[in-house]
């Protein structure tokens, strides 16, 4: 696994970020005539991709938090993953599906009427005296 990259600042510029002209990447510094580039909303992922397209040379202006700590080097996305996660999906939403199914009372069930209480157990032969006592 490579080594992770991090980022220091060891000469801070010390012009006045208000002081600078707007630019659409950041401001202008009349003082080194070069934009100094706003990484402060930039993601570690974001502020990787800057560095690898523009040279080393750039000027910007960071957070503490962004400084002198191992960046976040965002995995390779690779395609197999994307038919992975969609299969899990997949998977997952058929168990729902009859999970669901399978908690409905089947239809047969539903026209019944329920047993009257009494109805069930085990059944008690008659006796002749009873016979008689109903009499």
């Amino acid at each position: 696994m490579p080594a992770r990259p991090t980022l220091s600042v060891p000469q801070p510029c010390h012009e006045s970020w208000a002081a600078m002209t707007p630019t659409a990447q950041g401001r202008y510094c009349a003082a080194c005539s070069k934009v100094v580039v706003d990484f402060t909303r930039m993601s570690d992922a974001e502020l990787l991709a800057f560095l690898q397209r523009q040279p080393a040379t750039s000027c910007g202006r960071f957070t503490s938090q962004q400084l002198n700590r191992p960046l976040a080097v965002p995995a390779a996305h690779t395609p197999w993953r994307r038919w992975l996660a969609a299969a899990a999906l997949a998977l997952g939403l058929s168990e729902v599906v009859a999970s669901s199914a399978q908690a409905q009372a089947p239809v047969s069930q539903l026209g019944q009427q329920p047993e009257p209480e009494g109805a069930h157990g085990k059944s008690r032969p008659s006796d002749s005296s009873d016979k008689a006592l109903k009499k």
